[in-house]
C-alpha cells in the first residue's frame, strides 16, 4: 500500500476499510453493497432546487452514515421530487460526497467516475426515499 519507508503505518490502518492519509475510508464495492446506512439528515435546499429539472417540486440534500469498524462513513447526495409523478430522483449534477473512497478488490482506488457510478447504483436501491418525503412540507388542511 504505502511504499514510503519514512511513513510508519499501524497494521490496523493497512486493512480494507481503513483510514488513508486523506482520512477517507476505503472499502470495496462489495462492502458498500452490504452496508446498512442510518439516516443522518435530509433538508430542503433552494440551490439544489435551482439546479434541478424544471419539473421538480422539491429538492435538497440527504446525508447518511454507516460504521466501518469503529469509524463512521458518511455519504451525501442531492435529490429532487418530480411534481408530476411524486417520484424521488438522485440529482447527479454533483457526485455523491463524503469520506468514502472505493477501492478495487486488489487495493487500487477506483476512478472518480467509477466511484460516482457505483454510488449512484447503490442510491437507486431507494433505501432513503421515505426520509425525503418526511422532509418535504405537507399540504395543510383548511
Amino acid at each position: 500500500m504505502i511504499n514510503n519507508p519514512k511513513i510508519l503505518m499501524p497494521e490496523s490502518f493497512k486493512n480494507t476499510g481503513s483510514w488513508f492519509l486523506d482520512f477517507q475510508i476505503q472499502i470495496t464495492e462489495k462492502q458498500l453493497e452490504s452496508m446498512e446506512f442510518q439516516h443522518l439528515f435530509t433538508i430542503l435546499d433552494d440551490q439544489v432546487l435551482a439546479d434541478a429539472p424544471i419539473n421538480a417540486s422539491f429538492a435538497g440534500v440527504a446525508e447518511w452514515t454507516s460504521m466501518v469498524g469503529d469509524r463512521e462513513l458518511t455519504l451525501g447526495w442531492d435529490w429532487y421530487i418530480c411534481k408530476h409523478t411524486g417520484e424521488v430522483h438522485v440529482l447527479d449534477l454533483v457526485q455523491p460526497r463524503g469520506n468514502l473512497k472505493l477501492i478495487e478488490v486488489w487495493g487500487d482506488p477506483c476512478s472518480e467516475h467509477r466511484q460516482a457510478s457505483i454510488c449512484k447504483d447503490r442510491l437507486l436501491q431507494n433505501f432513503w426515499h421515505a426520509e425525503v418525503y418526511i422532509a418535504c412540507p405537507r399540504p395543510t388542511l383548511m
